[in-house]
């Protein structure tokens, strides 16, 4: 399901109700970087639950105190993280009583981008075909250099991860 069909489907009115479980990093701070989130297109509902699991503890937050801390139901929580885990931004565990909790890992958005090789390789195939169907030449222009950058992104991507890899690495060395 793409970005666009999710924008559609899920919920984005505002809430604003008290964090009932308190995070190390306060909701006002997640309410701005969800703000900032959906700004630039996320759904509100996703935004909100990605900024509390960003800046929330490692175990993550289950399905139950979610909804309480973002003062949304049970069914915003669901359809607003679905969003998420298609993307790989979210993990969801089960526990032996069911509750579903959900959270980031360290490196995040590095696991997105990495998988997202096979997703590039489609959208420029796609302009590709564009391309060549376009009956106007500006339109072409346009096709082409779209398909040429996500053709960059992808042949350029993986040096990028490692370098990224060795910065943080030689950052954590003593």
């Amino acid at each position: 399901m793409n970005f666009v069909k999710y924008a559609l489907l899920t919920e984005r009115s505002p809430v604003n109700s008290p964090a009932a479980t308190p995070a190390p990093v306060g909701p006002p701070f997640t309410e701005r970087l969800a703000a900032q989130l959906a700004a630039q297109g996320w759904p509100r509902a996703s935004a909100r639950i990605f900024a509390a699991l960003l800046a929330g503890p490692d175990a993550g937050y289950t399905a139950t105190s979610l909804a309480s801390q973002l003062g949304v139901g049970a069914s915003a929580i669901s359809n607003g993280a679905r969003m998420l885990r298609d993307l790989e931004l979210v993990q969801v565990t089960r526990g032996n009583d069911r509750q579903v909790t959900y959270h980031v890992q360290p490196d995040v958005w590095l696991r997105a981008i990495v998988h997202r090789d096979a997703s590039l390789r489609a959208l420029e195939d796609l302009l590709r075909e564009g391309q060549t169907e376009a009956g106007d030449a500006s339109a072409a222009a346009r096709l082409a250099d779209t398909a040429d950058f996500f053709a960059f992104l992808r042949e350029h991507l993986p040096t990028l991860v490692e370098q990224w890899r060795a910065t943080r690495a030689s950052e954590k060395m003593p």
